[in-house]
C-alpha cells in the first residue's frame, strides 16, 4: 500500500475536523492521500457546489475546480500545521488553476491572520512539502513556450507529477507529455517528483 484514496466529491471540505482521524493515520504511516474523481458509482455527492451538470463539457471543464475547496480548507483549518508529515495529491489535473487560487489565498490570508492563528506560513508555502498534482493533457498550455510563466507561482518543478490517466478518454502516454520543457525539469515531472513524494528513493 502506497497511498490512501478518497473521492473528490465530499459532504464537507476535507480540512473539516471530522476527517482529522483519517489524516492523522495517513501522516503516522507516511501514506499520501490521493483525492480523485470517483464518478459512476451512483453514490457521489454533487459534482459542483450548485448541483449536477447538464452536459459533460461542463463536468470536464469544471470538476477539477473542486480541488480548490479542499486545498483552501486544508490550509485554513490548519491540517498541514497539525500534521507535518501529511501529504495530499490531487489526481484530476487542475495544476493550471493552482497559481490564481494560491495567489488569492496568499492575498486574503494577510489581512485575516487573526482568524487562523495556527497557520505558521503563507498558504503558498505549504505547497512544497504537502501538495502535489497529477498532470493532465487538458491542463493549460503544458506544451507551449508559455508554460514556465503560466506556472511560475505553483512551482511545477516541485508540485507536478506525471500521470497518464489511463484508461480514461484523455489518456496521455509519458512519451507525449512535457515535450517542450527542459530535460532537467522533464525528469523531475516524469520521475523524480513522484519518487520523492512517495519516498521510493
Amino acid at each position: 500500500m502506497v497511498q490512501i484514496g478518497v473521492p473528490m466529491a465530499a459532504g464537507k471540505p476535507y480540512g473539516n475536523r471530522d476527517y482529522l482521524p483519517v489524516w492523522e493515520a495517513a501522516a503516522k504511516h507516511s501514506l499520501p492521500v490521493m483525492i480523485h474523481a470517483d464518478g459512476g458509482s451512483s453514490i457521489d455527492f454533487w459534482p459542483s457546489p450548485a448541483g449536477y451538470y447538464q452536459l459533460f463539457v461542463e463536468y470536464a471543464a469544471l470538476y477539477p475546480v473542486n480541488f480548490s475547496y479542499h486545498l483552501a480548507s486544508f490550509i485554513a483549518e490548519g491540517v498541514f500545521d497539525r500534521f507535518d508529515n501529511f501529504k495530499v495529491i490531487f489526481g484530476d489535473g487542475a495544476h493550471d488553476l493552482l497559481a490564481p487560487i494560491i495567489w488569492r489565498l496568499d492575498k486574503d490570508w494577510r489581512p485575516t491572520r487573526s482568524q487562523t492563528p495556527w497557520n505558521k506560513h503563507l498558504p503558498s508555502q505549504y505547497l512544497g512539502n504537502h501538495v502535489r498534482f497529477i498532470s493532465s493533457g487538458l491542463d493549460g498550455p503544458l506544451e507551449s513556450q508559455d508554460w514556465p510563466t503560466w506556472n511560475d507561482i505553483s512551482e511545477p518543478g516541485k508540485t507536478l507529477m506525471f500521470g497518464s490517466r489511463y484508461p480514461t478518454w484523455e489518456y496521455q502516454g509519458a512519451s507525449e507529455a512535457f515535450t517542450d520543457v527542459a530535460p532537467e525539469l522533464k525528469q523531475k515531472l516524469l520521475h523524480q517528483n513522484a519518487s520523492q513524494f512517495y519516498a521510493l528513493t
